[in-house]
């Protein structure tokens, strides 16, 4: 595993559980998107609890199928206050 394998592993995660959310129309989908919440979303606030389009990671609400924490499979994005509102 080369140094940097985590950090694009991470990434590619995170790209893949971004293109679940859904698309604003009007907004560049590589940008804004908007979760099952209806909340809006923006890629660079990953993990930014302190902007109000932070968002994160969020188990899917029925899994399809066992649950592997690192498989992007069961994951949706989340609105961070969302989550926090939800007790996540």
């Amino acid at each position: 595993m080369g140094l940097f394998a985590p950090f694009f592993e991470r990434n590619r995660k995170r790209r893949i559980v971004w293109a679940k959310g859904y698309v604003v129309p009007g907004r560049n989908p590589d940008e804004f998107r908007m979760d099952d919440s209806r909340r809006l979303i923006r890629y660079r606030d990953f993990g930014n609890a302190g902007s109000p389009f932070g968002w994160d990671f969020d188990f899917e609400p029925v899994p399809r199928g066992p649950i592997d924490r690192d498989d992007a499979v069961h994951l949706r994005p989340l609105n961070i206050q969302e989550i926090a509102a939800t007790g996540g």
